[in-house]
């Protein structure tokens, strides 16, 4: 408080936030280098530049290109506009052949995050 009467333009940061009580009972799952979140049912690795997409009013509009190199949670899988990951927020990627390379954990440890 006293840091921000003396610097008006810097305003106090919220506490972070708790984790919700039925997140508390999920155990931290390590996979292939990354932590597994509860929903997440794979991992999508860009091999060469592609679309990230939001979809509105049946339409995709483009959000910016994927780098390769770059890897991403996914959350989901739908056959719309070809076949596209949902990469959670809204986001989806493509399912192209030489563009993406999607990897699932095994059963064993998506159960411990999706009970």
């Amino acid at each position: 408080m006293f840091w921000t009467f003396m610097n008006p333009e810097m305003p106090e940061k919220p506490a972070p936030e708790e984790p919700k009580e039925e997140d508390k009972e999920i155990p931290i799952v390590y996979w292939a280098g990354m932590v597994l979140k509860k929903g997440q049912i794979g991992k999508l690795m860009i091999d060469k530049p592609i679309n990230l997409w939001t979809r509105a009013d049946g339409k995709l509009k483009a959000v910016r290109v994927l780098k390769a190199g770059e890897t991403y949670r996914v959350y989901g899988y739908d056959g719309k506009f070809g076949g596209q990951y949902s990469v959670g927020g809204g986001y989806f990627v493509t399912k192209m052949d030489g563009y993406v390379n999607y990897k699932t954990p095994s059963k064993e440890k998506l159960k411990l995050v999706n009970p």
